[in-house]
């Protein structure tokens, strides 16, 4: 099943050390998306930082009422900037926080205010928080409505009365770890009895509150999954995790704007005794031969993608088709031969995705992950990648498609003048020295000199030579 974890902190200094490893525990436990929640402007700051460097995150910007005390015109700005450049899919963390006062009432309630109406200039939902202040909660919501972006009332603690309010306010409540929690009563019938699916979204409030049996240690949203499979015995095994999981991915994807469903079959495409995965329909060169400017399918296979699949979506796809779980026990998979990152496009440009899906195949066993480039991985991200690719696959095939720079230049058409035919062979030089197996190739349509390709690879950088056919436009 396919989860979504609509609210952590990770930024949180108890993720310093082994994000990465957390990351990808949430991949391999079926997280597609985890939306990064921000508590103050610093924060808002990190979190843009991190979202742009881990690509299965979403951020979100805004002030906790804990922080409240520090809000101030130039926060509001900064925080609205942030809005206009499109790169938040909400405002808050923000609300009332009764509890401990650790800033005044009086500046909760301000900065609570001008974020609702942030959010409600930008159309951005509301990622609220509130702990014993549900009466002025309610009541400076009531202000504003209506909220046609919406919100979630996150880690909802309050009574059946509230639940109430707030759904007819047209929020959203989240549930996590708390509804596992021995003496969470109140909260499971809420969940039972009033809480409607398409208003449901689930969470971890990582590094906080995790759920039994893990209570007392840190959370982190691979551990969202308990608070479904809690949630489908509450309702009686009316319905399964699954549908749980499934409902709260919807409610995510729609009010966080996270993008349309991608089929699977877009994602991971059989062809012969092989899967191939679809990660991008972007790509560094716009070769002549390419068919991905005016067509993307192939073998009847629609490959063109609405927005690039996280690293759960893909894991998710290939599992589907390999009919293994995401998680369990490993096994070696008899029926596909080998796993090919390809696609449409060039697949290094995702390659935190890459390596991220590549460490789960190698979890599962699978026999051989080849990669198919361009070559332009290492100039892209403007070092060597190939040590991190030689980490997940066995072999790499590099489109070659050229004998010398001219031509490359003339049948490649380079995006950028760094994406060089030298470039290309320096990668194939270095992955030459890490990775098993290396083959350059070139596709055989008219003005591909083939066998000045053929003596390049074989005779300058001492690698296969690999023609492929052409199939024209």
């Amino acid at each position: 099943m396919l989860l979504i974890d609509s609210h952590a902190h990770l930024t949180d200094k108890s993720f310093a050390e082994d994000l990465a490893e957390v990351l990808d525990r949430a991949a391999f436990a079926g997280v597609e998306r985890i939306v990064t929640v921000a508590e103050s402007l610093d924060d808002s700051r990190a979190v843009q930082a991190l979202v742009r460097a881990e690509e299965m995150l979403a951020a979100t910007a805004g002030v906790h009422p804990h922080r409240a005390d520090s809000w101030s015109d130039q926060t509001a700005a900064a925080i609205a900037a942030l809005a206009g450049a499109g790169s938040i899919v909400a405002v808050g963390e923000t609300g009332l926080d009764y509890h401990y006062n650790f800033s005044t009432r009086e500046n909760q309630q301000r900065a609570f205010r001008e974020q609702i109406a942030l959010a409600k200039s930008f159309g951005l939902p509301l990622v609220v928080h509130c702990r014993e202040a549900h009466a002025d909660l309610a009541a400076i919501l009531g202000e504003h409505l209506p909220l046609p972006a919406g919100g979630v009332v996150h880690c909802f603690s309050g009574t059946a009365d509230d639940a109430r309010r707030f759904l007819d306010m047209g929020l959203y409540l989240g549930i996590g770890g708390p509804v596992t929690f021995r003496k969470a009563d109140r909260l499971r019938q809420i969940v039972a009895e009033i809480l409607p699916r398409d208003r449901l979204l689930l969470e971890t409030d990582a590094p906080y509150l995790a759920p039994e049996p893990m209570r007392g240690r840190r959370n982190e949203p691979a551990y969202v999954a308990r608070a479904a499979e809690r949630i489908a015995q509450i309702l009686r095994l009316a319905v399964s995790p699954s549908e749980v999981a499934a409902a709260s991915r919807h409610n995510a994807m729609r009010l966080f704007r996270l993008g349309p469903d991608i089929p699977p079959s877009s994602i991971a495409y059989r062809l012969r005794n092989a899967l191939y995965i679809n990660l991008t329909n972007r790509c560094t060169n716009d070769c002549i031969f390419c068919a991905r400017t005016h067509e993307c399918s192939l073998a009847g296979y629609d490959l063109r993608l609405p927005r690039e699949p996280s690293a759960g979506e893909v894991i998710a796809a290939i599992a589907e088709n390999l009919g293994i779980p995401i998680v369990g026990e490993s096994h070696p998979t008899a029926n596909v031969a080998e796993v090919v990152f390809c696609g449409y496009g060039e697949p290094t440009l995702r390659l935190p995705t890459l390596l991220r899906v590549g460490r789960w195949l190698k979890s599962r066993r699978i026999r051989r992950i080849r990669l198919n480039t361009n070559g332009h991985g290492s100039v892209v991200h403007g070092r060597s990648i190939v040590r991190e690719l030689a980490s997940v696959v066995d072999a790499v095939s590099v489109s070659l498609n050229a004998g010398n720079a001219a031509d490359y230049a003339r049948l490649c058409r380079p995006a950028e003048a760094r994406f060089h035919f030298e470039a290309v062979g320096q990668f194939i030089a270095e992955a030459k020295t890490a990775i098993a197996e290396v083959a350059a190739s070139a596709v055989a349509c008219p003005g591909v000199d083939m066998d000045a390709c053929r003596r390049f690879a074989e005779e300058t950088l001492g690698v296969r030579f690999r023609p492929r056919a052409y199939v024209g436009r």
